[in-house]
């Protein structure tokens, strides 16, 4: 599969497994659905800067392994990761110390403001981490190896499906708890990418 195909097949499955995680909050009544419609809308646009990130990262580890540069990919991982954090950062520490202000864009409900605040500053944590993974994550992307990167992207939307199942269903936990699967996932994603490219079986691969 190409980085283009990759690409398609992740957006898919990221999609699929958000839908399905909408349909199982569904289940909890109209009001957490309206909670988690706010806080997933705050938190696609936090990612707006983590993705730009990780498409350069992906495109410049691309160029540097076509320049037979391979020992520069970790180094140049590090510092768009860095750069990254940073950005991150200093979006989403204003915004956790003003929440209300912020929830107030969405909404003059000052009862749903103050339920959507835990699962507001959940993804804020999961934005950090998200800034820290998907960096690691488009650079496995970027040295070629569509498979590893997907079977990665499966064994997170795995984990992060099986979490929704267990405390939405299963134990009922608050709706804060189900958007900690958003760390979750990207606590597998980072450990399997960070794994793979620091292996170094990559280096073998031709681009």
């Amino acid at each position: 599969m190409d980085v283009s195909g990759f690409i398609i097949l992740q957006n898919i499955i990221s999609l699929v497994s958000w839908f399905i995680f909408f349909m199982v909050i569904e289940q909890r009544g109209e009001h957490q659905l309206a909670i988690s419609n706010i806080v997933r809308s705050v938190y696609v646009f936090f990612m707006i800067p983590g993705w730009a990130f990780s498409s350069a990262t992906s495109t410049m580890v691309s160029n540097i392994i076509g320049q037979q540069n391979k020992d520069g990919v970790i180094p140049l991982i590090k510092r768009i990761t860095k750069m990254g954090v940073l950005v991150s950062l200093i979006l989403t520490l204003p915004a956790m110390l003003f929440p209300r202000q912020l929830m107030q864009l969405y909404t003059p409900d000052q009862q749903m403001i103050t339920d959507c605040i835990p699962s507001f500053y959940v993804v804020m944590v999961a934005l950090f981490v998200f800034s820290l993974t998907f960096n690691l994550f488009s650079g496995v992307t970027g040295t070629g190896n569509t498979r590893v990167a997907l079977m990665i992207e499966v064994g997170g939307v795995v984990f992060y499906l099986v979490n929704v199942y267990l405390m939405i269903i299963m134990f009922r936990l608050p709706l804060a708890m189900a958007w900690t699967s958003e760390v979750g996932y990207f606590i597998v994603i980072f450990f399997f990418s960070y794994f793979y490219l620091k292996k170094g079986s990559w280096r073998n691969k031709v681009i």
